[in-house]
């Protein structure tokens, strides 16, 4: 008998052995991190300092860092937000 195959209507994900549990699901929905501006994540990972600073940051002062980043239209813009975290001149 083969296996009724299950998926999400909305994230159209295999809810299979291998694939992701419905509780995984749901909250792919609700991550705050998904929005991320990928330059903004690549000068974290650049500065390690800065990467650990903002791991240490409340929710709400991940959103407000997040947010001020979406702001930023450069890289050299982008570096100088993210040193300012590491220096601890943000929040």
């Amino acid at each position: 008998m083969m296996k009724k195959q299950r998926f999400c209507g909305r994230c159209f994900l295999y809810l299979g052995k291998t694939g992701y549990t419905s509780r995984e699901v749901i909250f792919m929905d609700y991550n705050p991190y998904a929005e991320m501006p990928a330059g903004f994540v690549s000068a974290l990972a650049a500065n390690s300092e800065a990467m650990e600073k903002f791991a240490a940051y409340s929710g709400e002062q991940k959103k407000q860092a997040v947010d001020g980043a979406k702001q930023i239209r450069s890289k050299l813009e982008m570096r100088n937000y993210v040193n300012q975290i590491a220096e601890g001149g943000m929040m």
